[in-house]
């Protein structure tokens, strides 16, 4: 197995939907159930918050979680900015893995054996010289028939056609199977400088909601709905509610 850990982002401040990292989703904080997860899947020699915040510190320590301090982080830069600073932060501890995992708590629903199921596809993918593997699902918009709009109120296609084939007159279904990255489970060689992605790129295909994410409002309300109709679960925490 790759020596991996997991990095849960989880900055204290959220334009779109605020404090949504800490903010309560059923008994605990949305944080939380990602934590749980990532120690549940026994895929990661650790596990670490990296936050700004003390009070996601000391949640993250609730939940069995270690934490990393990182005061600039998420401002405006990449991510590739905070990876670097995490690992940096654990190797001046003494402990530098092989690869790493990006495991965002903002989609909740992803399972133990989703990470299981990805975290043995990188072993593999490792191995044969990937640089890195992030989740897709197939894309209910396809980009064929995606647009650039002219000031003078001219469309033409964003994709170059093959061959002089007008992909935008075509049924969806005849079109090439295409697929878009979703937040649920990313990981990567610990070796790649200023890249989180590398050369050369493993697709693992997510399933069901494990790939849902919480970007907006409507996002938080169309989850909570969904638990309440027991259409989808968070994951099982035992660990008695962090109360603030």
């Amino acid at each position: 197995m790759v020596d991996t850990v997991a990095f849960i982002p989880a900055k204290g401040d959220s334009q779109r939907i605020p404090s949504k990292n800490v903010r309560r989703m059923g008994k605990h904080p949305l944080l939380a159930y990602t934590i749980e997860t990532a120690l549940q899947s026994g895929s990661f020699t650790d596990v670490y918050v990296v936050t700004d915040k003390e009070e996601t510190m000391k949640i993250a320590a609730h939940y069995g979680a270690k934490a990393i301090q990182e005061p600039g982080v998420y401002t405006t830069e990449p991510d590739v900015v905070w990876v670097q600073y995490a690992l940096k932060y654990i190797g001046r501890h003494g402990f530098k893995p092989e690869a790493y995992s990006i495991v965002r708590c903002t989609s909740p629903f992803k399972t133990a054996k989703d990470i299981r199921d990805a975290k043995k596809l990188w072993d593999k993918a490792y191995k044969e010289g990937y640089s890195s593997l992030r989740a897709v699902e197939k894309s209910s918009q396809h980009p064929a028939k995606m647009w650039r709009r002219q000031l003078t109120g001219e469309i033409t296609p964003i994709l170059l056609q093959p061959d002089g084939h007008k992909w935008h007159d075509s049924p969806y279904q005849t079109l090439p199977e295409v697929y878009v990255q979703n937040a649920s489970i990313e990981m990567a060689r610990a070796d790649l400088g200023d890249s989180i992605s590398g050369t050369r790129i493993y697709g693992y295909l997510s399933t069901g909601y494990s790939g849902f994410d919480l970007n907006f409002q409507e996002d938080w309300d169309v989850a909570e709905a969904k638990i309440n109709r027991k259409e989808y679960e968070l994951p099982v925490i035992t660990r008695k509610p962090w109360l603030t």
